[in-house]
């Protein structure tokens, strides 16, 4: 039985300290590049934009309109103790869930993945997005997902120029690979079941396909043991191997790849459910861990020299909107 946790809960409680580590890196240089009060406008633009483009384009869901799903996004946020966001159900044969936004914040399904997933799976998914919107990540990880499409903004706003450099975009993609170990920790706080969470994960690993019934959570966590062991192995070499790990770890990074590891997140997430700090907060036991790095939009005055919007760009209205466009052919992220 799903017991809905103690009020109070907050991304503080839940971010993995990989996760809490790399988001600082983006935010401090973020609010560098472009100051934190424009950093602002930009976050509030794109969550309206976010919302308009989806009452636009896909149907806003509620208690009278798909009830069912409604209802289960809403549970979910209820065990949480966060707000239910808007909810769209998007006609789209992918599986992967987009949200944005914080006060208003949005949760699109797309009906693919609402169709492929039974119940129980379904909630895992709802409630790893709805970490996202916890933790504060979603607008960094829409940056990080559309970087490309960032660079049509260039043209429009030259001050988003700083945000495309090279070093912007590796700090982007290495936070977002550990975003998602926070938002595991909140699908199994959303959901109390961390087998249900590993037979996602498996999932999302491979086991959507016409071969699903055939692959097992035993077989992912062999396959976990594997890695470790041959990492380890290369890590304990002579010379050659030292280096070759170097190289390794280069690769297992995936520096330009936004998609983090599915068995790398199946072992972090088993590791943290059967700990004390989980146990804990199922209890209601909220301690004071390290506060989350603050928003952008709350760092101190905008860094000397950094290019402050002209009259002419006060109004941002539909610029984000080509960021929002649906990829069925995206990759389920859990």
């Amino acid at each position: 039985m799903v017991q809905p946790l103690k009020s109070g809960l907050s991304a503080q409680h839940v971010m993995h300290p990989l996760d809490r580590a790399g988001l600082q890196a983006v935010v401090s240089k973020t609010a560098g590049l472009l100051g934190g009060g424009l950093f602002t406008r930009l976050m509030k633009e794109a969550e309206d934009d976010f919302y308009l483009v989806n009452l636009s384009d896909n149907t806003k869901l509620g208690p009278n309109q798909g009830a069912s799903l409604y209802r289960l996004v809403a549970d979910v946020a209820g065990t949480l103790g966060m707000p239910t966001p808007h909810v769209f159900l998007d006609t789209a044969a992918g599986f992967k869930p987009r949200t944005l936004g914080g006060e208003s914040a949005c949760l699109v399904l797309p009906s693919g993945l609402v169709d492929a997933l039974p119940e129980d799976l379904l909630r895992v998914a709802v409630a790893h997005e709805l970490g996202y919107i916890l933790c504060g990540h979603s607008f960094y990880k829409l940056l990080a997902e559309n970087f490309e499409r960032m660079s049509q903004l260039a043209g429009m706003l030259p001050w988003v120029g700083p945000l495309l450099s090279a070093g912007m975009r590796l700090a982007l993609l290495d936070w977002y690979r550990k975003a998602a170990l926070s938002a595991d920790r909140v699908a199994l706080l959303g959901t109390q079941h961390l087998p249900t969470v590993q037979r996602y994960l498996m999932w999302s690993a491979g086991a959507a396909s016409r071969v699903g019934s055939e692959l097992s959570a035993e077989g992912l966590c062999a396959q976990v043991a594997e890695l470790n062991e041959l990492i380890e192995r290369k890590r304990a070499g002579g010379v050659i191997d030292r280096l070759g790990s170097l190289l390794s770890e280069v690769v297992l990074q995936q520096a330009w790849n936004a998609h983090p590891w599915p068995a790398t997140r199946y072992k972090e997430v088993t590791a943290w459910g059967e700990s004390a700090e989980y146990r804990d907060l199922l209890a209601g036991k909220y301690d004071s861990p390290a506060a989350p790095p603050a928003a952008a939009g709350e760092s101190p005055e905008p860094a000397a020299g950094t290019e402050q919007p002209t009259a002419e760009d006060k109004s941002l209205g539909g610029r984000f909107s080509r960021l929002f466009r649906r990829n069925s052919q995206d990759k389920p992220e859990g």
